[in-house]
């Protein structure tokens, strides 16, 4: 969430930047984490960097699916099933 005002706006690769720096902090806090799945084209572009830097993320499992914004799954029904597909297995795995 990028708040500009009373609007969101669009991320930029240096926020995607910014972030990577704290993902790796977070992760620490998940104990017994196996997948990782991320939402959107810059969740993805982060994701590659920070597992280029680190084998901790490397060693994690990894889904990438289409943001789930309205506009993307309006204009791209396809990715609502692929993100479903995705979410289901993810599900499975925690039971």
């Amino acid at each position: 969430y990028l708040p500009a005002g009373t609007r969101t706006r669009a991320t930029r690769l240096t926020d995607v930047l910014e972030a990577t720096r704290d993902v790796e902090t977070v992760l620490n806090l998940f104990q017994g984490l196996e997948l990782v799945v991320t939402l959107g084209t810059f969740a993805r572009d982060g994701w590659e960097l920070l597992r280029a830097r680190s084998s901790q993320i490397r060693s994690l499992d990894w889904q990438p699916v289409p943001h789930p914004s309205a506009t993307n799954l309006n204009t791209r029904p396809e990715h609502r099933a692929q993100i479903l597909h995705v979410m289901t297995k993810a599900a499975q795995r925690v039971r």
